[in-house]
């Protein structure tokens, strides 16, 4: 069975949800904000929210 960090897109999750939470509680950033941030990077570009 291969293991979950194999999987490109997992190892991308944790590295966002990392950053995610290093940003926030050094006061960088809301919670909500960074992890909004994070979400953002993780999807394709074609299905960004368009302001």
């Amino acid at each position: 069975m291969a293991n979950c960090m194999d999987i490109p897109q997992i190892g991308r999750f944790f590295s966002s949800v990392d950053s995610a939470l290093q940003i926030a509680t050094q006061g960088r950033a809301s919670p909500q904000q960074a992890l909004n941030d994070a979400a953002a990077t993780l999807r394709p570009s074609d299905q960004l929210p368009v302001h």
